[in-house]
């Protein structure tokens, strides 16, 4: 017999802590925890904000443009910091910063 026969978690996978990727279809998405943690250890693929704006556009899910053409994944920094990741396509960054229901603001605009 199974010792967890019976138990809410029989035939579920029991997971602890914090996803640092999720894997849908072909293809691993790093959550933004998991470039939190190893973000910094990575050697390619890494867009660093120049402007206060941009962060701001950044984590308010705005999309930003860039000099990058081709269709990847990123990770997202500012000042050697990576605080995120996105997809560039066709020259626009597209934010996945966690949604939060309120505006980021580095000026105090509430608008």
């Amino acid at each position: 017999g199974n010792d967890l026969e019976g138990t809410p978690f029989y035939d579920q996978p029991i997971t602890v802590g914090l996803p640092i990727a999720h894997i849908r279809g072909f293809t691993p998405k790093i959550t933004t925890e998991g470039c939190h943690l190893f973000g910094h250890l990575a050697g390619r693929n890494v867009l660093m904000l120049d402007r206060p704006d941009q962060l701001e556009r950044f984590v308010n899910r705005e999309p930003i443009e860039t000099d990058l053409a081709d269709r990847h994944q990123v990770l997202v920094g500012q000042d050697n910091w990576i605080i995120g990741h996105g997809l560039v396509d066709r020259g626009i960054l597209h934010s996945r910063f966690p949604r939060s229901g309120w505006k980021f603001s580095l000026t105090g605009d509430k608008n």
